[in-house]
């Protein structure tokens, strides 16, 4: 089976590669969104405390790391964790880091921004590191020569609806990068 439609998230740092990548494949690609990775945590972590963090804020706390998270033409160990931390978990599933990250309390996870629903749900907090200063991007990819219909439209309108709630977490000053 084929898809209409994907979504890549990557590290700016790699945009290069996924440019290439795409144009090499005969794939459009449209940009979604640029953001930062902030720290989620437990609204009790003592680092949620501050407004902003530093690594070394972290350093006594388990990173919850997703296992999808390398770029598949550099070497593994070129990829590693933000602040490589000492004591980690690597996840395969989202849902499962929200669990983990709000059941112990000095797990936290870099993520994109999370809407605030579910920090809420879950009694999480987002916080933006100072000395992280890796950016990520969403790209939309499609074949060269599919034409979005009507259905593709109203999901990126739906879509940027989101992206609007969550870039004013970002913006807001609790959320700067």
């Amino acid at each position: 089976d084929e898809y209409d439609l994907g979504i890549v998230r990557y590290q700016v740092d790699y945009e290069k590669y996924f440019m290439d990548t795409f144009r090499e494949k005969g794939l459009q690609y449209r940009e979604l969104w640029t953001f930062p990775y902030l720290a989620m945590l437990r609204v009790d972590h003592p680092a949620a405390r501050k407004q902003a963090i530093r690594l070394m804020d972290l350093a006594d706390s388990i990173a919850l790391t997703q296992g999808d998270l390398y770029v598949p033409s550099l070497p593994r160990e070129r990829c590693g964790d933000i602040g490589s931390p000492s004591r980690s978990i690597r996840l395969y599933d989202r849902t499962s880091e929200y669990e983990l990250v709000a059941a112990m309390p000095r797990a936290y996870a870099w993520v994109a921004p999370v809407p605030t629903d579910m920090l809420t749900r879950y009694h999480l907090t987002l916080r933006p590191c100072v000395d992280n200063a890796v950016r990520h991007k969403d790209e939309l990819i499609y074949r060269k020569q599919y034409m979005l219909s009507p259905m593709d439209e109203l999901f990126l309108e739906q879509l940027a609806h989101v992206q609007a709630e969550l870039s004013g977490l970002t913006s807001n000053p609790v959320f700067k990068p």
